[in-house]
């Protein structure tokens, strides 16, 4: 049997910088890597997340929906602050 890597490496900021390439195809195979700088963990680099898995909205979310319910007025977002602004 063929011997698995550890899902987290520790890698120097020296060697991230010489050898990013590989480091970065391993991170995107799901390794996560610890980097470090005088011997002290000071970051962590993992796969991104799918979109689907974001736990944060956008920003702008709030803001299309305003201006979707906005359009239909016949009112620009900025006719739209304006009047919120009276």
């Amino acid at each position: 049997m063929g011997k698995k890597k550890p899902s987290r490496a520790t890698v120097g900021i020296y060697d991230l910088k010489t050898h990013a390439s590989a480091w970065l195809d391993q991170v995107e195979a799901g390794r996560t890597l610890q980097i470090s700088r005088n011997g002290r963990v000071v970051a962590v680099l993992g796969p991104a997340r799918e979109k689907s898995e974001s736990a944060e909205p956008s920003p702008w979310t709030g803001w299309l929906a305003v201006r979707d319910r906005v359009k239909p007025l016949g009112m620009t977002m900025a006719d739209a602050v304006r009047e919120g602004r009276r």
